[in-house]
């Protein structure tokens, strides 16, 4: 809610970002509609996170070492934020800032350093631009959170949690710790332990065996030591290498222990683009980026994400003495986005969206027609969804969207058109080789939703050993080219025929997006692109390509 980390854009050049009100939106809805009741943001960015570009810090520091200055466009996202989840009933649990320890945030006496008090301080005292609601006075606030994933001194934690209480006494304060081990030594510390400042001390289930201690346990015996001195235990992250049996052990722990909260790292939304923001990464358990209300879908991986969905939908539930709805909410209207050309028709998924219709028709009030039924808008591998493959040159369409899941139905989404075709369109996510026209033995199609080494990419085509081809056959004459792959292109050769027999290759212009993130190992993502082919009169595209080839996408126009 205050910057996406993930975000595989080709255009944007950085996976960070901040979000659009769109896609704040998505996830405030997507929390109400699954009873969920607070959203834990990670932070507020700054300039002690370098791997996150300035334009999404937050504030900054000011020369004289004491103050420092908020960033009103960055706050005013975030005004808007706290603006949606009090008009869906959501709350808002609020870490000040990143902390991995606090050498950063103290003083020469161990003390919270003068600029971290100036910026909880201003932070507490603002007003939102939206309600018109002091931070410091709206009850959407559910705690102040010291920071993620903080290891303090009894010293510094309790000197920032006396400042907040006297700027602020009628918000909850939560020391943002993350270690079991930590927590239990340090609250077992008279000096914490007789802390009437400190309301809710945080775990994360990332210490494997605290004390010996599986995580059902842990939670058993710290909320025993918490609840004993007056105060709660919030298990803030669950660990997205939890399997599906560790969560229901966890959840259950939980519940029945009377813990006061517990939440799932992370969840994902709709992406302003278009689509779905993934995080795949090996690292950290493959799909963690968990997309209410999960989907349907036969692709491995798809049935463990809606597992977990299940049950956190149902602890939602069961924390409150409840049951949880037996069907799903309908989704909320998708938001169909302007049209270039019918090769590139994207939408924001409604929210609660499992799958979507696209409908055509020649005029805007009537005679659609359903072209796409029960779309899985999360495989695309870009912002741009779906191709309209029956479009025919030289009419004009308009098109609209409906999304779907298990539970009913949404209303339309926006009308958007005309559109005109002056050319037809062969766009190909490489999911199977059905939309080739012939293709060799050492073909191979790498499908995976949880652990996927290509970026945004769930799906490419590759080879098993040694060179591999495709051919796509065109209706008309080759007119536009566009291809993404992955890793070294040294073994790609792009080549077109007039007659399916003698080829030659096409010049392309490449453009090498540097790999994100280090669990990529340096395979870059890269584009080639080439326009202006008309005259060619290619009716034929052969791919040629090796083993450490990876292709995810290929977009070809032709007239």
């Amino acid at each position: 809610m205050t910057h996406i980390r993930t975000d595989w854009d080709l255009e944007q050049g950085d996976r960070f970002r901040l979000p659009t009100t769109d896609e704040i939106d998505w996830i405030v809805e997507a929390a109400a509609q699954a009873n969920f009741k607070v959203i834990r943001t990670w932070c507020f960015p700054s300039f002690l996170q370098p791997e996150n570009p300035a334009s999404t810090h937050y504030f900054h520091r000011n020369p004289d070492g004491i103050t420092v200055t908020l960033d009103e466009p960055r706050f005013r996202l975030f005004d808007y934020f706290l603006a949606r989840c009090r008009e869906l009933g959501v709350y808002a649990q609020v870490p000040f800032v990143f902390l991995i320890g606090v050498d950063q945030w103290a003083d020469a006496a161990g003390d919270p350093h003068p600029q971290l008090l100036d910026f909880v301080e201003k932070v507490i005292g603002r007003v939102n631009t939206r309600t018109g609601v002091r931070y410091r006075d709206d009850p959407t606030i559910f705690c102040w959170e010291s920071g993620n994933e903080a290891k303090p001194t009894a010293r510094w934690i309790a000197a920032l949690a006396a400042f907040v209480k006297r700027l602020d006494p009628n918000h909850l304060f939560m020391d943002g710790r993350w270690g079991a081990s930590d927590i239990y030594d340090s609250y077992r510390d008279p000096a914490l332990a007789r802390n009437r400042d400190i309301d809710i001390v945080s775990v994360h289930t990332y210490e494997r065996r605290p004390k010996g201690w599986t995580n059902p346990r842990m939670i058993g015996e710290l909320n025993r030591l918490l609840r004993a001195q007056g105060r709660a235990l919030d298990v803030g992250e669950i660990d997205p290498n939890t399997s599906v049996d560790e969560l229901a052990a966890i959840l259950k722990a939980t519940i029945d222990g009377g813990v006061a909260s517990a939440s799932w790292w992370s969840f994902k939304g709709a992406r302003a683009k278009g689509g779905y923001t993934h995080w795949n990464g090996k690292e950290w358990g493959g799909n963690d980026d968990l997309k209410w209300p999960g989907f349907v879908s036969p692709l491995e991986g798809v049935k463990v994400e809606k597992a977990k969905l299940d049950l956190l939908w149902s602890a939602a539930y069961a924390i409150e003495g409840r049951r949880r709805p037996a069907a799903l909410p309908a989704p909320t209207p998708a938001k169909l986005l302007p049209i270039r050309d019918v090769g590139h028709i994207s939408w924001i998924p409604g929210t609660g969206e499992q799958v979507a219709d696209v409908e055509r028709s020649t005029r805007p009030d009537g005679g659609f027609a359903v072209i796409a039924s029960a779309f899985e808008t999360f495989r695309a591998s870009t912002y741009d969804l779906y191709c309209d493959a029956t479009a025919e040159p030289g009419q004009r369409y308009y098109y609209r969207i409906r999304s779907r899941n298990s539970g009913g139905m949404a209303r339309y989404s926006n009308v958007v058109g005309p559109v005109a075709v002056p050319a037809r369109w062969l766009v190909d996510d490489l999911w199977d080789l059905e939309k080739t026209s012939s293709h060799s033995r050492a073909c191979r199609i790498e499908s995976d939703y949880d652990l996927v080494p290509y970026h945004a990419d769930l799906s490419v085509l590759t080879s098993t050993d040694g060179e591999a081809s495709v051919i796509y056959g065109l209706a008309g004459n080759l007119s536009t080219l566009r291809l993404i792959s992955n890793r070294d292109t040294a073994s790609l050769f792009i080549e077109a025929s007039a007659d399916g027999r003698s080829w030659s290759p096409i010049r392309t212009r490449r453009r090498v997006h540097p790999p994100f993130h280090a669990e990529f190992k340096g395979h870059p993502r890269i584009t080639h692109e080439a326009d202006g082919l008309e005259a060619k009169a290619y009716t034929h595209v052969r791919l040629r390509f090796g083993r450490e080839d990876a292709i995810s996408r290929v977009e070809l126009s032709h007239a």
